[in-house]
């Protein structure tokens, strides 16, 4: 016969395993600690990753203090790691611009504009020279604050490929509208373009060709051949490009013209 267990006995045997799982979940915790610092490190080096091999310049700044940057902000901007201890948001910017990036720092920070748009300013190097740089900014707590993180592009080159490319248009529109021959583009059998001089020979007000089916441009005598090249050219056949045509004004009257086309 089995005796049964004293007070004492249980009481004993109730502690152990009380002892046993508080020693259980104290290890469950530690277990549980050690994966989530394993997570967080692992997402830490992604986002560190991610953040060093930025194109852009990225700063974290307090009010306008600047608490960390990227790799790419010492290329862009010109400064020596050692050089950032002490520096400000408005040492990247020129003067210019400086006060309205701090009221959009301002608003930004008191919530009054809550998404990271993105926008033209001008920046500062250490040399001294301004160029025109995107920044878009958003707002991330760190360290118990509120704080801005700010990606910085060097728009420069860009800028300036878009000035010689609206210098090259104008060029172009002038050359083009002062031509004294009939100039016309054309997609499928609609008219896109045709200068003012083509307007005036054919008779018709300026601008009144585009948009139209580009026939009106040929006496019908003309069209077989012009479209028979045409089709040639879009295959990529070697076709005369400059030969004789019959051309038919807005008044049903014709003449002879000349005709110079390529696929562009």
């Amino acid at each position: 016969m089995i005796a049964k267990p004293t007070y004492e006995e249980l009481e004993n045997r109730v502690k152990e395993l009380e002892r046993e799982t508080f020693d259980r979940k104290l290890v469950e915790e530690r277990i549980a600690r050690k994966e989530a610092e394993e997570a967080l490190g692992k997402s830490e080096e992604r986002y560190r990753n991610l953040v060093e091999n930025s194109l852009n310049a990225i700063i974290l700044y307090r009010q306008k203090e600047i608490l960390f940057a990227n790799e790419p902000f010492f290329h862009i901007f010109g400064y020596e790691r050692g050089e950032l201890q002490g520096m400000v948001v408005d040492d990247l910017l020129a003067p210019e611009v400086a006060d309205g990036v701090a009221e959009l720092r301002r608003l930004r920070l008191g919530g009054k504009i809550e998404k990271a748009a993105v926008y033209e300013s001008k920046g500062i190097r250490s040399n001294g020279k301004i160029f025109d740089m995107e920044i878009s900014v958003c707002v991330i707590p760190y360290q118990g604050e509120q704080c801005c993180m700010a990606f910085l592009s060097d728009i420069s080159n860009r800028k300036e490929a878009d000035q010689a490319l609206a210098e090259s248009e104008d060029k172009y529109r002038s050359l083009v509208e002062e031509s004294f021959d009939g100039i016309f583009i054309q997609k499928g059998q609609t008219i896109l373009f045709a200068n003012k001089r083509l307007n005036e020979m054919l008779g018709y007000e300026e601008g009144a060709l585009t948009g139209q089916d580009h026939w009106v441009v040929y006496h019908p005598d003309s069209q077989a051949l012009t479209k028979e090249r045409a089709q040639a050219r879009l295959r990529g056949d070697e076709v005369l490009r400059r030969y004789e045509v019959k051309l038919q004004r807005k008044d049903g009257s014709w003449f002879y013209g000349e005709i110079n086309a390529r696929p562009i």
